[in-house]
């Protein structure tokens, strides 16, 4: 994340990330439940959505905990179809990569996040399609299940679709 945002007063940050970090685990150990990690997993995330502001999680955050409270609320986001939630997932995971990919390549200037998004993605994909069970593969037809069935021809597919239908310059 410093990478990313290069906030002012980085020193200083990471001593209060850490022992934050420390008490919260120590708290969680008496609990016997999880504690927070001192890493970010949302550099994905701030840079899908170009906000990296912590003011904005505290309403998120009011507003979840309300939400805990009313089962019928919790219903209504469980109903929420897995298909919808896995596509966010795989996006999320992609912008993941893409991010990891723009601080990498930081020092090529043509390289921007939809540069990272045209190899997460189809990595993505690819992976998820390698990892399939063997039953989901009966489910495609037979003359397509050679190229959808592989993983490596699905990255290889999307990545060509990509760079040359939906991201073309």
């Amino acid at each position: 994340m410093n990478e990313l945002l290069k906030p002012k007063g980085m020193e200083k940050r990471i001593n209060r990330g850490i022992l934050i970090t420390g008490l919260f685990n120590a708290l969680s150990g008496f609990l016997a439940v999880i504690g927070p990690v001192n890493f970010s997993l949302s550099p994905g995330v701030i840079a899908t959505s170009g906000c990296a502001s912590r003011t904005a999680m505290l309403p998120s955050a009011l507003l979840l905990l309300l939400l805990s409270f009313s089962p019928i609320l919790i219903g209504v986001i469980a109903s929420v179809p897995s298909v919808v939630i896995g596509t966010i997932m795989i996006y999320i995971l992609a912008a993941q990569i893409a991010a990891g990919l723009v601080l990498a390549f930081e020092s090529i200037q043509e390289f921007n996040f939809q540069d990272g998004l045209i190899i997460g993605l189809p990595l993505m994909l690819g992976t998820i399609i390698a990892f399939l069970p063997a039953e989901m593969l009966h489910n495609i037809p037979k003359i397509i299940r050679p190229v959808l069935g592989n993983g490596f021809v699905v990255g290889i597919l999307s990545a060509l679709a990509m760079e040359h239908v939906t991201h073309r310059k």
